[in-house]
């Protein structure tokens, strides 16, 4: 993402916000222009509100979009955990994969490249997170498969109950054949 850098750009995070709920909430510029005025930031125009709502309120209101899908997940999470169920594990590396996927499809490579230059660590403390998970993740799914692959070999197995004329009679009321 692109660092914006225009005047509402520059205010404190607390007073774009109030400007992004504004805009959100679909209030005039003049409205909330009046309201930058008596916060003290008396420069914006309705040039300048225009670019940010093309620009930087879109930032917001996507940044605001992956906040309520994280809270909605750690709530679903926080239900599942609830339950007992020992399905919730699989749902809560389930839930960090798809964090991950989206991070890294987000990614502008330029932008990465710059940053990973200007600090180095951050990027390597990255990838020792992602890589072992990746790596738990991989034979997981791996094992999950063989014990599905080996459950339809069994039931291929299985013995099956020899057709009586129980059994075909139920079959053919069951289906309307009588």
């Amino acid at each position: 993402m692109n660092h914006r850098q225009g005047k509402i750009a520059r205010l404190a995070a607390a007073v774009r916000d109030e400007v992004n709920r504004m805009l959100q909430d679909g209030k005039p510029y003049n409205q909330i222009i009046a309201w930058l005025r008596e916060q003290g930031h008396g420069t914006v125009t309705n040039s300048g509100l225009t670019r940010w709502r093309q620009g930087g309120y879109h930032d917001w209101l996507t940044a605001q979009e992956r906040i309520a899908e994280r809270e909605y997940k750690h709530e679903l999470a926080q239900q599942q955990a609830a339950t007992g169920d020992p399905a919730y594990h699989d749902a809560g590396v389930n839930i960090i994969a798809q964090e991950f996927y989206d991070a890294f499809s987000r990614l502008n490579f330029e932008e990465l490249a710059a940053k990973a230059r200007e600090n180095p660590d951050k990027l390597i403390r990255l990838l020792q997170i992602f890589i072992p998970f990746n790596a738990y993740c991989l034979p997981r799914d791996k094992h999950r498969n063989d014990l599905q692959r080996q459950q339809k070999a069994d039931e291929k197995d299985k013995p099956r109950e020899p057709v009586t004329p129980e059994n075909l009679d139920m079959l053919c009321e069951k289906y309307g054949l009588t």
